[in-house]
C-alpha cells in the first residue's frame, strides 16, 4: 500500500505526458541541441546551429538523444518521465528520511502539499533537467545524514561523491553548491566542524574529482579549449558574479518564493517561523534542513543570475521541515494558513468564471458588482487581478450607470436602456467602445421624484433622456 499513492499520482500525470506539445521556448531547443549532437557524433560537447552551447551539462542531453535513438522521434511522454519520475524520487526519499520523526499522517499530508506546491509540480511536468538534479542533490544529503546519524550502508561513503557529480553533471554547479555548503554549514552549528574530512575526505574528493576529470577531458577532446573555457568558467563563475542572462536584484527570491510554493506558502512559512520562535528546532534533522534551506537561500541570492526554478532544490525540505514543525503547533493561524489561499483560489476561479461571461473581459463595473457581492474592497480585487495575466481587464475613459429602481423604472428608464443598448451596443457590467463609457445598472439614486436619474462620471443627472446621453458621449 505504501507505493499506492506514488502510482495515483503517476497516473495523474499521464494525460499530460501523452497530450501536451513540445514549448518552443526551450524543449524544442533541447530537442534540436540533441538533433545536432547524433548528426555530427558529439556526446560531450554541443552546438545549437552551430553555435557553441556550454549552458548544460551532458547528462540530460543524453536522455534527448536516446529517447530519439530508441523511438525514432521525440517522444513527449519518454522525455517527460525523465520529470515526473524524479519528483516521486525525491518525495520517496524525504518520506523515508523522516519515519523516524514523524507520524504518517503528517508524512502523507507533507508528500501532498509538496507534489502540489506550483512551481515544485510545475517542474515535474516540464522537459527540464532541474528536478533530476533536484532528485541527486537530495539523495546526496540524505547520504550524509545517513553516515552523520551512523546509519550509513556499505556503499554510501562512494555513493555521496556519485551522488554530487550527477548533481552537477545534470544542471552544473548549484549541482555540488548545494551540499558542499550545507555539509560543512551544519556541522559547525553541531561543533563538529573537524569531522568534515570523515565524510566528504580524500575518497570522496578523489572520486568526485575523477569523475569531473574524465568529463573535462571527454569535453576538450570534442571541444577544445575554449569550449572547456566557456564550461568551466563562462557559465560559472560569469554567471555568478555577472550574469549575462537572468540578471536580476540579491532580493529576487523574497518576491518569488511566494508564488513557487503557492497555495501552500503561508503554511510553510507560518509552521517555521513558529517553530524557530519556540525553539522546536531541537533534533539533528530540524536543524540540517533549516542549514539546507538558509544557506542555499542566501547563497543564490548572492549570485548575480537567477530564475524562479534555481530555488527547486530547497522546497522539499522546506516542506517537510514545516510538517515536522507542525504536530508541536497549535492555534487559529493554522486555518488561516489554509484557508487563506483556498479562498484566494476560488476568488480566482469566479472571476475567471465573471470574465468569461461577460466576453472575456473584467470591466470596472463588473469588478465593483462582485466586491460588492462579496463583501471586500474593489482594490483588494484590482490587486488580486493584476497578479493573474489570464485575467483581463478594459477600462473606459468615462462611467455611466442608470438608476435601476423601481420609481425610475416608472419615469422611463427602460427608454434609456434601450437606447444604451441599441445605440451604443453595451449591456449592464460591459463597456462601450462608440460611447468610450462603461455602463451599469445601479440600484436607487435617492432622487426618485425626479427620475429617471443617471450618474456620469459620478455626477447625478436627473429626468435623463437618450438626447442628454447622446450629449454626454459626445456622440
Amino acid at each position: 500500500m505504501k507505493g499506492l499513492k506514488y502510482l495515483l499520482v503517476f497516473v495523474c500525470f499521464i494525460p499530460l505526458l501523452i497530450f501536451r506539445d513540445f514549448t518552443p521556448n526551450n524543449e524544442l531547443k533541447y530537442l534540436s541541441i540533441a538533433d545536432e549532437a547524433l548528426r555530427d557524433g558529439h556526446f560531450f560537447a554541443f552546438w545549437n546551429h552551430g553555435a557553441a552551447y556550454a549552458d548544460k551539462p551532458p547528462l540530460y542531453l543524453w536522455i534527448v538523444m536516446l529517447g530519439k535513438w530508441l523511438f525514432g522521434t521525440h517522444s513527449m511522454f519518454f522525455l517527460g518521465l525523465f520529470s515526473v519520475i524524479p519528483a516521486l524520487v525525491t518525495i520517496r526519499v524525504m518520506d523515508k528520511w523522516t519515519t523516524p520523526y514523524l507520524k504518517n499522517k503528517y508524512r502523507d499530508s507533507a508528500f501532498l502539499a509538496l507534489i502540489t506546491s506550483g512551481l515544485f509540480v510545475g517542474s515535474a511536468v516540464v522537459l527540464r533537467m532541474d528536478m533530476l538534479m533536484c532528485m541527486f542533490i537530495v539523495l546526496a544529503l540524505y547520504t550524509f545524514f545517513k553516515m552523520y546519524s551512523g546509519r550509513a550502508g556499505k556503499y554510501d561513503p562512494v555513493l555521496l561523491p556519485v551522488y554530487i557529480f550527477l548533481a552537477v553533471f545534470t544542471k552544473g554547479p548549484v549541482g555540488i553548491l548545494v551540499p558542499i555548503l550545507s555539509i560543512p554549514v551544519f556541522l559547525a552549528t553541531q561543533h563538529r566542524f573537524r569531522d568534515f574530512g570523515r565524510y566528504l575526505g580524500w575518497r570522496q574528493w578523489g572520486i568526485l574529482l575523477a569523475l569531473c576529470a574524465v568529463w573535462f577531458g571527454c569535453v576538450y577532446a570534442e571541444g577544445g579549449k575554449s569550449y572547456l573555457n566557456n564550461l568551466l568558467f563562462n557559465q560559472t563563475v560569469n554567471r555568478a558574479v555577472d550574469a549575462f542572462h537572468h540578471k536580476e536584484p540579491v532580493w529576487y527570491y523574497l518576491k518569488t518564493i511566494w508564488y513557487s510554493l503557492a497555495p501552500w506558502i503561508l503554511l510553510y512559512v507560518a509552521a517555521i517561523i513558529l517553530g524557530i520562535r519556540k525553539h522546536l528546532i531541537n533534533t539533528d534533522l530540524k536543524r540540517f534542513f533549516v542549514v539546507i534551506i538558509t544557506t542555499t537561500f542566501i547563497a543564490l541570492s548572492i549570485f548575480s543570475g537567477k530564475l524562479d526554478i534555481y530555488m527547486l532544490p530547497i522546497f522539499p525540505f522546506i516542506a517537510y521541515l514545516a510538517f515536522l514543525l507542525l504536530p508541536a503547533l497549535k492555534g487559529g493561524w493554522l486555518k488561516a494558513a489554509v484557508g487563506l489561499p483556498a479562498v484566494l483560489l476560488v476568488l480566482v476561479e469566479l472571476l475567471k468564471e465573471a470574465q468569461e461571461h461577460n466576453g472575456g473581459v473584467l470591466t470596472d463595473c463588473l469588478i465593483e458588482d462582485i466586491a460588492a457581492l462579496l463583501n471586500i474592497k474593489v482594490t483588494f480585487l484590482n490587486a488580486v487581478i493584476k497578479r493573474y495575466p489570464s485575467l483581463k481587464t478594459v477600462q473606459a475613459p468615462h462611467r455611466l450607470e442608470v438608476c435601476g429602481g423601481k420609481n425610475c423604472a416608472a419615469n422611463g428608464s427602460a427608454v434609456l436602456l434601450k437606447h444604451i443598448r441599441g445605440v451604443y451596443g453595451a449591456e449592464s457590467g460591459g463597456i462601450s467602445t462608440k460611447g468610450g463609457f462603461s455602463f451599469k445598472i445601479c440600484g436607487c439614486l435617492k432622487h426618485c421624484g425626479k427620475g429617471p436619474n443617471i450618474k456620469w462620471d459620478g455626477e447625478i443627472y436627473n429626468a435623463a433622456t437618450p438626447e442628454l446621453i447622446k450629449k454626454l458621449a459626445g456622440r
